[in-house]
């Protein structure tokens, strides 16, 4: 025994090892990364010799892959490229994963509590305001949560424990940014000026995508957001995301943003914010945003009705949860006000449903049609013609041509009044009204896609309702 133990030591000397003589090592729990002896090894040369121990993937690799605590975890050594800390020292150095006192300490998570009737915030020390979140969960369907509640713990809870209405009427149209620029603004998309996700802008002579460098151009955005409402109040704004958010409206950012950039990890978005709450007062934000792609992706992708949807939703759940157990290991989850929103619901599509004007109209080639379920006209040849171009002529060769004609042309002083989608040069003279489940385009190819699912609607469609708790 004694000459093992003196090679082991001396071959450690050569190779950097550490000695392991007094027990027989078959984990990797806080060996990570270190040459040491032992049954098995945890450096990154054992995936190589083949002598890893069991756990080496879970307890040393996966750790940097999440956002979480598990058993493999706790009291894990420190790592820098770790997300977030499991280690025993974590409370003290405020880089806990959010979930550390439920994983390691044994504590309840926020969804395993019980309700309780908050009639004041509870605040811990250095709050004397409670901060308000607004939380975005795009494209969530109000039936979402009617019929796949079950699939959702965490804001089923919300619902429960929370004020909730069983449904939210976005504005018109129901899409991405008009309706969050709305929420932030009090406004209809008619006088804050998105009124779509693309639009003309006749005055510059400008086109605005979510793609293009003109959505930052703050020309496009009217009204005042809330953010900027709080700041000129003397309260500190955050947002990470929100349509505007990362734009100089009136000349000025939130005082913390995140550029949108929709690559970042929804676990991020959310330890960001969490991170923005531990700052100290006189640097800590009243006001948050936070905003998630999904079940908006998915439903665009695979439909309302389907499997990946539901995987979505339970993907976002999961997220809220994160926020709602981070908040709890802060103390501030009876503190925080927070608004979970959305902005828009889903719809079916269909290729039988979508309508091309080519088949109604010889002369598509001369205009423009901004494709979809609230479809836009105009000329080639703007600005000069955006006025003086046949409208009316168009309106008349569409008009009652077959039975059961899935849309109608308006001019859009003619539309309903309940849409208040007339009074701004952005929106087209003539506006396409859709049926229910329909969509339009100039000619085929022309729109995004006739499969998995849409929006933009008549926003009492009940398709395009959404949740609000």
């Amino acid at each position: 025994v004694l000459c093992v133990c003196m090679l082991t030591t001396i071959l450690g000397c050569i190779f950097g090892l550490k000695p392991s003589c007094s027990k027989d090592v078959k984990t990797c729990k806080g060996r990570c990364f270190e040459r040491t002896f032992g049954s098995c090894r945890c450096d990154r040369d054992c995936v190589k010799l083949g002598n890893c121990c069991l756990d080496y993937q879970e307890a040393c690799i996966q750790p940097a892959h999440i956002w979480t605590c598990n058993k493999f975890r706790c009291g894990e050594k420190r790592r820098p490229e770790y997300h977030c800390s499991c280690s025993d020292d974590c409370v003290e150095n405020k880089d806990c994963c959010v979930n550390y006192h439920a994983a390691c300490k044994g504590e309840a998570s926020w969804v395993e509590e019980e309700c309780e009737d908050i009639t004041e915030p509870q605040c811990p020390k250095g709050f004397t305001k409670s901060p308000v979140l607004l939380f975005s969960l795009d494209g969530f369907r109000a039936e979402y949560l009617q019929t796949w509640g079950g699939l959702l713990p965490v804001i089923s809870k919300l619902r429960k424990c929370g004020t909730y209405t069983s449904s939210m009427r976005p504005v018109y149209p129901s899409k991405t940014f008009p309706n969050h620029y709305s929420i932030v603004t009090g406004l209809y998309p008619e006088s804050h000026g998105i009124i779509d996700n693309k639009m003309y802008d006749l005055k510059r002579n400008a086109s605005f995508t979510l793609r293009s460098k003109e959505k930052f151009n703050p020309e496009w955005y009217q009204g005042q957001p809330i953010w900027l409402t709080a700041m000129y109040q003397g309260l500190k704004a955050g947002t990470f995301f929100w349509p505007g958010s990362d734009v100089a409206v009136d000349g000025t950012f939130p005082n913390l943003y995140e550029k949108y950039n929709n690559s970042i990890p929804f676990e991020e978005r959310v330890v960001t914010v969490l991170r923005w709450l531990q700052l100290p007062e006189d640097e800590r934000p009243h006001f948050y945003t936070l905003y998630l792609e999904e079940p908006d992706s998915s439903g665009h992708k695979f439909g309302p009705v389907s499997s990946g949807v539901i995987l979505a939703l339970q993907r976002v759940d999961n997220i809220v949860g994160m926020l709602m157990d981070g908040l709890k290991q802060m103390n501030l989850h009876k503190c925080l006000n927070i608004i979970f929103i959305s902005d828009h619901g889903m719809e079916a599509g269909s290729c039988r449903k979508t309508a091309y004007l080519n088949n109604y109209l010889d002369n598509v080639q001369d205009f423009i049609l901004v494709p979809g379920p609230a479809a836009r006209l105009r000329p080639n040849n703007v600005p000069d013609e955006y006025f003086s171009f046949n409208y009316e002529g168009i309106i008349r060769n569409l008009t009652c041509i077959e039975p059961n004609q899935p849309f109608k042309a308006y001019m859009k002083q003619l539309l309903p009044k309940r849409f208040h989608y007339a009074n701004n040069d952005r929106i087209e003279p003539l506006h396409f009204y859709l049926n229910s489940q329909w969509q339009l385009a100039r000619k085929p190819f022309e729109i995004k896609s006739c499969t998995g699912g849409f929006h933009g609607s008549d926003n009492r469609f009940p398709s395009m309702q959404v949740r609000f708790v």
